[in-house]
């Protein structure tokens, strides 16, 4: 999902139908793979844990890019930024959140307000943060942290932090209360769910009902172990199921949700007590 496409998707698509070469030979033929996050880097503590921190902001620095080219996965970022490493070659948000503990610890202020940035100019072109810089997370986010990002920064440049970054607050918590002032009680929509008390949740909601784009082999083959009669995908609850295209990095921490808003009443005030009850 993250190789650069050579050719339009129709050419590669009538290519891929009429191939007769090993699959990896039509990969490397049709698509630039990227590099990995750290490709080269070696760790070396014997400097000390801060040194070798030090080293990594610059390893996994990124610097923004105007254009990542014709049906690229990436979605470009106007300030350099840090990726988790390993396999993850683009920013994360919640992940972030803890970057920036990390960069305000190592007196990187500039770096931290350009993090801030970029999450804000996602939430200007999108109306909120997805789960990654990527074309395939649009349809998700992760717990909204950017309030706590902008805390932060204001802690480090003053408090015009907080007007600078004010129309995005405003937008991104539109964004996760969306539906919630017609909700009855056990009803849930998008990112909200009200408890039978009157309480109102925010919850993990993904509207792809398709196997993940990065995982789409994992979610075929978990979805085909499914009793449904026609394989279905699970996105934005926990039926009682096995589930497909929910990952750890997809879900709020320590929390799954279960409730779809196709399942019927009865079914969300059921998950909703479980919840509350979990809660009290």
């Amino acid at each position: 999902m993250d190789a650069r496409p050579k050719a339009p998707p129709a050419a590669i698509v009538q290519a891929y139908e009429q191939r007769n070469q090993p699959a990896l030979t039509f990969v490397l033929a049709y698509f630039e793979l990227p590099a990995q996050a750290a490709e080269g880097y070696r760790a070396n503590v014997s400097g000390g844990i801060r040194r070798h921190l030090d080293t990594l902001w610059t390893v996994l620095q990124r610097q923004p890019q105007d254009s990542v080219g014709p049906h690229a996965s990436l979605l470009p970022l106007p300030k350099p930024y840090i990726v988790p490493g390993g396999r993850f070659r683009e920013v994360y948000y919640w992940d972030s959140y803890f970057t920036l503990l990390g960069l305000r610890e190592s007196g990187r202020t500039p770096l931290m307000r350009s993090m801030v940035d970029n999450f804000a100019s996602l939430i200007g072109r999108y109306g909120f943060v997805p789960n990654g810089n990527r074309t395939y997370y649009l349809t998700r986010s992760q717990p909204p942290l950017f309030a706590l990002m902008v805390q932060l920064l204001a802690q480090a440049q003053g408090d015009t932090v907080l007007r600078r970054y004010h129309p995005q607050l405003l937008q991104e918590y539109a964004y996760w209360m969306a539906g919630a002032d017609s909700l009855l009680p056990g009803q849930a929509t998008r990112r909200v769910a009200r408890l039978p008390g009157g309480e109102v949740l925010n919850r993990y909601y993904d509207s792809g009902d398709y196997p993940r784009e990065e995982s789409y082999a994992e979610d075929v083959a978990t979805a085909a172990k499914s009793a449904q009669p026609k394989p279905v995908f699970y996105r934005t609850c926990a039926p009682p199921l096995p589930r497909a295209g929910i990952s750890a990095r997809a879900v709020w921490p320590g929390r799954r949700l279960g409730l779809h808003p196709h399942h019927g009443a009865g079914a969300c005030r059921s998950e909703l007590r479980a919840l509350a009850r979990a809660n009290h």
